[in-house]
This record gives structure tokens, sequence and C-alpha cells, in this order.
């Protein structure tokens, strides 16, 4: 039986208003999380959290770069999880969507670079995430733009290290990047040094928690180890 369409992107807006959600990230310490937290509240996965499957599935899977979504093969690795009955929806770039147009879980998003938007202004938090989204150094911070929009509240964090390894470290993910799958994609993170990084990144967080501040809803940050300084932090077992 043909399922129902989706709602339009726009909305979207608040309906999972209040409910608790686990924001996926996939450093090296999510080999620390146990699966089965993974499964005990809707999940924000991105990128190659598909290396997880078929143990599990997120909730809610995201795809920014066009280099994530660009060949047969890399959506090969994706598409298990998006038409899996365990992932809801999957928020897909704009450039990218025609070729998931045979399945309605998919909506669309992009990064205002596509608009012209440039330098800091492509940082900026965005209110209408289904249309364009502030990016920068980490996929954290569009997903929460979503999260927020969504309605979420709290949302709990796993796997963010927040620690840049050197570009030798092939051990940047929970996973290495010869293995299985992950050599079909580029190399990352890329040559950024540890310090700018963290920076940067501390630097647009810190935007986000000021945004679900004024919104009176809470970022938890759960991951060990972490040495994200920026939002709360809380245990695994509190949860």
């Amino acid at each position: 039986m043909e399922k129902p369409m989706l709602k339009s992107n726009a909305a979207l807006k608040g309906s999972y208003q209040g409910q608790t959600a686990t924001l996926i990230c996939n450093g090296p310490g999510l080999a620390n999380v146990p699966l089965e937290f993974l499964q005990k509240y809707p999940t924000l996965g991105c990128n190659r959290i598909t290396m997880l499957y078929p143990a599990f599935c997120p909730t809610f899977y995201f795809g920014m770069g066009a280099n994530q979504l660009d060949t047969p093969e890399k959506r090969a690795t994706i598409l298990p999880v998006i038409l899996d009955d365990r992932c809801e929806a999957a928020w897909i770039n704009r450039l990218m969507i025609h070729e998931f147009a045979f399945t309605n879980k998919c909506y669309t998003w992009m990064g205002g670079k596509a608009y012209g938007v440039s330098g800091d202004r492509l940082k900026t938090w965005s209110k209408t995430p289904y249309f364009s989204v502030g990016i920068g150094y980490t996929m954290v911070y569009p997903i929460l733009q979503m999260a927020l929009w969504l309605g979420f509240d709290p949302i709990l964090i796993v796997g963010m290290d927040h620690k840049y390894p050197p570009p030798e470290d092939k051990q940047k993910h929970f996973y290495k990047d010869d293995e299985g799958y992950a050599s079909l994609f580029e190399v990352a993170p890329g040559p950024y040094t540890s310090a700018a990084w963290r920076r940067n990144t501390d630097g647009i967080l810190a935007i986000a928690k000021a945004e679900f501040d004024k919104a009176k809803k809470r970022i938890v940050n759960l991951s060990n180890p972490t040495e994200c300084t920026i939002f709360e932090t809380g245990r695994l077992e509190d949860w």
C-alpha cells in the first residue's frame, strides 16, 4: 500500500514539539555509546552514520554535501537507511534530490552558498532552515537549526569528541578512513589545524546555544570523551 505523502517542508515547524531527541555525531567517541541508548529516543544522524546500518538506523537522516551524494556508489550506501521503515524522513541537498525522487521520505535543504551568500553570512543561524540553512565547520550546526525548527527539546548529543586529529590520523570518526565503504568518500576532516578548527567551531556552536536559550530549549552534550565546553554536559546513565 502506498504511503501517504509527507507534510511540506515549511509545514513541519513544531511538529515534534517537546520531544527528546539524540543528535549523533560521528566522532571516535561514538564507539562508547551503547546501541541500546541510540535506540531509546528519536535520532538525528548524518553522513556516514550509515556505517552502523543495519544494526542501527537513524530516525532522521541528513545529507548536506553534494560530494556525499554525487555518485551511484555513494548513494547506494545511503539508500538502505532512507528506505528502512525505522527512518521517518531524510533531508537531502536540493541539488541532488532528484536522485531520491522515487521515495516520498525526502525533504530538501541547502546552504546559502548556492544562493550567492558568502563569507560569515554563510554561518548565519537560519529561521527557515527548510529553505536555506547556515553552515560552518560541523554538521552539528545545520542539524541543530532543523532540530529547533522541528521543535525537539531537549537535544542530546553523543559522539562529539570535538577534537580535530592530525591529517595522518585515520581514526577521525567512529570508523577508519579505509574501513568498509568509507574509502568511497573524501578523507575528512580536512587539513585544518586543531586550534583554528576548535576556535571556529566553538563560535558557531555558541550561536546555536544562544538560539536554543532564547527558545527556552536545552542542548545537553552527553559525549564522552568531549572537549566541547559550549553546551551543558551530562551522563548517558541519567538519560
